[in-house]
């Protein structure tokens, strides 16, 4: 059977290669048998940076669109969108490069579409009008937060053919500036809010000297912070810190730990921390770490900065013994002798050393770190590296 395909594939490249020095589209060939190896089933075209399901641009103007598709199971494939033949509906009013990069010539409404194999995607619609901004649309988004819960919201611009359209620049800010942070959000014209203190708070988006605003209202529903207490780290070690928030009227806890505000309160000789919450050990001794939602609502945790680690030491030793097919779970702690106290067999990375990982693998994914699996005969090295410092194990499959 694979002798078969073997065969029909060298002979298919063969053709090609036979046909690519004459006339015609050698994408005639080569796109139905890609659509055929990945079960295409379905095609759609997209803006590259919109999520509109149809565009208006200016003469001139260049937009890249890119291809979706997805297999017979319904199951999103992967797709280049590059040397593909693109057509509009109408030449004289835009064109589009085989790269999809569309450019309208004048006003008028045309139909891109795109062939891969014997599936077409469904035409999308771009209207080609001359505009300029008239005003920032609405922003859209909820009118009430929760403290240091972050609410994502977006706007359009109207332009004087009437038309909206996603906008290049957005500049977004708040007042009172104290009141919230804002972080750039993933889709054009996007930002996302994480109010802090409780009352109004306005939201303004500004784009070519033009604004539009809206008035929120951060509730006080944020009762309490909770931060782990009881925690070490080592001088060159690493340690990251969760908050948790407490909300009125809800069960369970939520994380806010990317939505606080981080400092150190005492002992900065000690100790850093950064916007999320990730602690750096400088030096032996103590630290205050504290994680605020505004002026009024905050927690602080107590650290304890040990001595630097210098070694690591594995449970059972480095010389592995396995069989083929056998798996073993290695554990490595900090310390001279292996304590389970200071296992940081989940902290570290674990890989094997050189370009031979046929004789053995190793997890260095969460929950299953360090456990090695025996697949060939032979030996190799494992390495686990924390802070810096690393310990290797010899595994001998045999």
């Amino acid at each position: 059977m694979k002798l078969n395909s073997l065969v029909r594939v060298s002979f298919f490249a063969l053709v090609v290669m036979a046909l690519s020095g004459c006339e015609g589209d050698v994408r005639d060939l080569t796109e139905p048998v890609e659509a055929n190896q990945l079960n295409l089933s379905t095609l759609s075209i997209a803006p590259l940076s919109s999520s509109r399901t149809s565009l208006t641009v200016n003469p001139d103007e260049a937009i890249a669109f890119t291809l979706a598709g997805t297999d017979g199971s319904g199951q999103s494939v992967d797709i280049a969108s590059t040397n593909r033949r693109w057509s509009v509906s109408d030449n004289n009013i835009a064109t589009i490069s085989d790269d999809g990069i569309f450019r309208g010539t004048q006003e008028g409404v045309v139909d891109i579409s795109v062939l891969v194999g014997e599936v077409r995607a469904p035409p999308f619609t771009v209207n080609v009008s001359f505009g300029t901004l008239d005003r920032i649309g609405e922003i859209v988004g909820s009118e009430e937060l929760q403290p240091c819960l972050a609410q994502t919201y977006s706007t359009e611009g109207i332009f004087t053919d009437g038309s909206p359209r996603d906008l290049d620049s957005v500049s977004w800010s708040i007042e009172p500036t104290e009141s919230g942070t804002l972080t750039e959000g993933t889709e054009s014209g996007s930002i996302i809010l994480s109010g802090t203190t409780s009352g109004p708070i306005t939201l303004i988006a500004t784009s070519d000297n033009l604004s539009g605003s809206k008035v929120l209202t951060i509730d006080d529903s944020l009762e309490t912070i909770g931060l782990a207490n009881g925690l070490s780290l080592a001088a060159n070690a690493t340690l990251q810190l969760v908050a948790q928030g407490n909300y009125a009227n809800e069960s369970s806890p939520r994380d806010i730990t990317n939505a606080v505000a981080w400092s150190i309160t005492q002992g900065s000789d000690q100790a850093a921390v950064d916007d999320a919450g990730l602690v750096s050990g400088i030096a032996e001794g103590s630290a205050a770490v504290q994680a605020a939602c505004g002026a009024d609502i905050n927690a602080v945790t107590n650290l304890t900065i040990t001595a630097q680690i210098t070694q690591l030491v594995a449970d059972g030793g480095t010389d592995i013994d396995l069989s083929v097919g056998q798996l073993e779970q290695l554990r490595i702690s900090t310390g001279t002798v292996y304590d389970e106290d200071e296992d940081v067999t989940e902290l570290a990375s674990w890989g094997v050393v050189g370009i031979d990982n046929t004789i053995a693998s190793v997890s260095n994914v969460s929950s299953t770190r360090g456990q090695v699996t025996g697949l060939t005969r032979g030996e190799v090295i494992v390495r686990a590296s924390y802070n810096n410092v690393s310990i290797n194990f010899t595994i001998d499959v045999n």
